[in-house]
């Protein structure tokens, strides 16, 4: 297996190649600085480039990628650009990695790579889909819709309030909060209370008062 490593870094680079030699029998490495330097060698016979991504040219290796597609890539990026991290997935990179705890982790992801099937994090997955969930539910939601009321509890709701709390402080029913909660989730198309929570949060960021 001929393997690439792309790493400004000294440690890096020294560290994958101790890796390899302890996982892989039969394999061969080549070091690069920066991508710039890719120009310079044959890729043809390249299985798995492993690049240490300081910025963002995911744009660049995208075009590697489409040159010479037999390459598997994982890139790895301690920066936690959760932005690289999307691009990665719309260009269909292999893999892309925030952090490896134990050598074992970094094992099972290139084994997975090299089997020709993907790795991404499902934690940050799952993070990055709510993030795009919440943002679409908050560009399409009409507070304007709202009664007075409706926008009080909201408040309440935003500022970790329970029912019972929250009815109290209204002078109100816990069982009318309750409607008033499944009115406020329907008007503004979201799914639970931690999505009013989240655009509650979002308002008062972006300094809009409520009524």
């Amino acid at each position: 297996m001929k393997v690439l490593v792309i790493s400004k870094s000294f440690i890096v680079r020294e560290a994958l190649d101790l890796f390899f030699s302890k996982n892989f029998k039969e394999y061969k490495l080549k070091v690069l600085r920066e991508l710039k330097e890719i120009s310079n060698i044959n890729l043809s016979n390249v299985e798995l480039a492993f690049i240490d991504m300081d910025e963002d040219i995911v744009d660049n290796i995208s075009l590697i990628k489409e040159s010479f597609k037999d390459i598997k890539i994982i890139i790895f990026n301690k920066h936690n650009d959760k932005n690289i991290f999307i691009k990665c997935l719309k260009n269909k990179i292999e893999s892309c990695i925030f952090d490896i705890d134990e050598s074992d982790d970094l094992l099972h992801i290139v084994r997975t790579v090299i089997k020709g099937k993907k790795y991404y994090d499902l934690d940050i997955l799952d993070e990055i889909m709510d993030n795009m969930y919440n943002q679409e539910v908050l560009n399409k939601s009409s507070y304007e819709d709202l009664t007075e009321r409706e926008s009080q509890v909201l408040y309440m709701v935003g500022l970790g309030y329970t029912n019972k709390e929250i009815a109290e402080k209204l002078y109100i029913s816990e069982h009318t909060i309750k409607k008033h909660v499944t009115s406020i989730l329907s008007k503004l198309d979201m799914r639970n209370r931690k999505d009013l929570i989240i655009y509650t949060k979002n308002k008062l960021d972006k300094d809009m008062k409520f009524k």
